[in-house]
């Protein structure tokens, strides 16, 4: 046997794994988007259902391996992809978070996995943690198609993750954000901050031992670039997906870190009380510890149960 890692995590897997990975594209609007698809080595009599997978907050495809490993073990097709702008995907901005742009790349996504001769197209399951699990759900509220979704510590509410951050923070930011916004409006060279730091620094998370966090994103994914354009801020704090949460018709699973400092957990758990169907599994952690043991495996041993049960 052989692991798997996530910065400490091991999940065991066979020598000669059932599945294989290959890189692939797909259109969104202007661009190109590039992801990894995860299937059967073998050819299958029935056609599969294929799970959809979303990173969070400037974060790559590349980090996702360890759950789409997962999951292709379970006999599942597996895509996951880069948001424009970042990682391997096209954009000419760099770094740049435009809520807009991430959804059409998560409709763009679906449509590309349905074509696909493997995937049977009314199974289509999505998967997001942090922003990516915001996205999910306002991305299920509005396609009817999807059959299951999994938000894992999702960012639902943008003023309450600024007002978990704290106004001292908003304070540091406000500068380089105001800069960000007028460069963008004037065409000129985007202002950057890091993308996590410690409490007190100039970055755009600092909270959940975010700092600590950062080493363990490099050893998965050591080509992300952890930095973002500075209005990430302004668009973080006007999202919130809490207001489509009731329009979401499929089975939810909601996976809620009691003490996220990231995406509150009140307000994650006051989402989940207005989908029609949620299931909420609750963890006595911070928003990063989700990621890693010894809560990794328990909750994605959660999701495999749930994706079993309703795709």
């Amino acid at each position: 046997m052989r692991g798997l890692f996530w910065g400490g995590t091991r999940v065991t897997e066979s020598l000669s794994r059932s599945w294989e990975v290959e890189q692939v594209t797909f259109r969104s609007g202007r661009v190109h988007c590039v992801g990894s698809l995860y299937r059967p080595r073998e050819a299958q009599a029935v056609k599969l259902p294929c799970l959809i997978l979303g990173h969070g907050f400037g974060g790559v495809r590349s980090l996702l391996a360890p759950y789409a490993e997962a999951f292709a073990a379970r006999g599942w097709a597996v895509l996951t992809f880069d948001y424009r702008g970042f990682g391997d995907s096209e954009g000419e901005q760099r770094q740049v978070l435009k809520i807009s742009d991430q959804l059409a790349d998560w409709h763009a996504a679906i449509a590309f996995a349905k074509t696909l001769p493997m995937v049977d197209a009314l199974r289509i399951g999505l998967w997001g943690s942090s922003l990516g699990g915001g996205h999910v759900i306002t991305v299920a509220a509005s396609d009817p198609s999807i059959k299951a979704a999994v938000a894992q510590v999702p960012h639902v509410d943008g003023l309450a993750a600024l007002r978990t951050a704290g106004w001292r923070h908003g304070l540091l930011l406000a500068p380089s954000v105001v800069h960000d916004f007028v460069a963008w409006a004037v065409g000129g060279r985007r202002v950057m901050v890091p993308l996590i730091g410690r409490p007190g620094d100039e970055a755009m998370m600092t909270g959940d031992a975010s700092a600590d966090f950062i080493a363990h994103t490099q050893a998965v994914a050591p080509s992300m670039r952890v930095e973002v354009a500075a209005a990430a801020g302004l668009a973080i704090a006007l999202y919130s997906p809490i207001r489509f949460i009731s329009r979401v018709r499929c089975p939810l699973l909601m996976l809620v870190a009691d003490r996220d400092g990231t995406a509150p957990a009140a307000k994650a758990l006051a989402a989940a009380a207005r989908a029609p169907h949620c299931e909420v599994v609750r963890y006595d952690v911070q928003h990063f510890d989700i990621y890693l043991e010894p809560t990794f495996h328990v909750a994605v041993a959660a999701q495999i149960d749930f994706f079993e049960r309703w795709l």
